[in-house]
């Protein structure tokens, strides 16, 4: 048997994608590998990361897309929320407050 060593042994082996992220400027709730939108942002998020965004459990979020009560978008049989879909969530749970006066007849 040779001694020689195999090539791939004796190279030093290259850093990891996520490795020096200290040196990034990148959020760290974005992938590296998450493809981004022309306005730079995510294109599509899961649902644990849509869940995080609105800071509401992922369980209640995945259950209100099967219900069809917010929109979302299905790939395959993977559920994604869009930055669109986040939007339209957050401004359907938007309510507007009002002072409730009570009508003018009635007195305790």
């Amino acid at each position: 048997m040779s001694s020689r060593t195999h090539p791939r042994s004796t190279r030093s082996e290259p850093q990891s994608i996520g490795a020096n992220r200290s040196s990034h400027h990148e959020p760290e709730a974005v992938p590296a590998y998450a493809p981004l939108c022309s306005s730079g942002q995510q294109l599509l998020y899961t649902p644990a990361e849509a869940a995080e965004i609105l800071a509401v459990k992922e369980s209640w979020l995945r259950r209100q897309a099967g219900l069809r009560r917010v929109p979302s978008t299905r790939l395959g049989k993977h559920l994604r929320f869009s930055h669109a879909n986040l939007e339209a969530i957050v401004e359907s749970a938007q309510r507007t407050t009002c002072t409730r006066t009570a009508p003018p007849g009635r007195r305790r």
